[in-house]
């Protein structure tokens, strides 16, 4: 996530004292975050994986903010089986079309004037070798 140059909507936190707070509320088909006194660094860990993907946050902000973000999220639920036992639950309906909020790339740059940009870098990855299973007698 970038910082559009000129165009950042976020207002500064108006308690720079306080703690920092975060609200995720959830509707059928509609996310908003609310933050009060927090940096851009504790949004994009509130974000999450957006579709799966990593989101870093690439803005050079450093100072605490007060802004809210609705958006629609996307699902990625591959290959799972939804509902029944051990299987993941069914994502919400989607609100109807004349109530839906933009999605995450959309609502950042209207919203927030940040912008999301794919791009490639390295990761930490952690493998597994090898497991090895000792026998437990009955």
């Amino acid at each position: 996530m970038v910082a559009t140059k000129g165009r950042v909507r976020l207002a500064a936190a108006k308690d720079a004292a306080s703690k920092p707070s975060h609200k995720d509320k959830g509707l059928p088909g509609i996310r908003t975050i609310t933050c009060t006194n927090c940096t851009v660094d504790e949004f994009v860990e509130m974000v999450g994986h957006p579709e799966g993907r990593f989101l870093y946050n690439e803005t050079g902000l450093t100072g605490t903010y007060d802004f809210a973000l609705t958006y629609e999220p996307v699902y990625a639920c591959r290959d799972c089986t939804l509902g029944g036992p051990g299987g993941a639950s069914p994502p919400p309906p989607p609100p109807p079309p004349d109530q839906a909020p933009p999605i995450l790339s959309v609502a950042l740059d209207q919203q927030l004037g940040l912008k999301l940009e794919k791009t490639k870098r390295p990761v930490d990855v952690f493998v597994i070798d090898r497991i090895d299973r000792v026998p437990i007698s009955n």
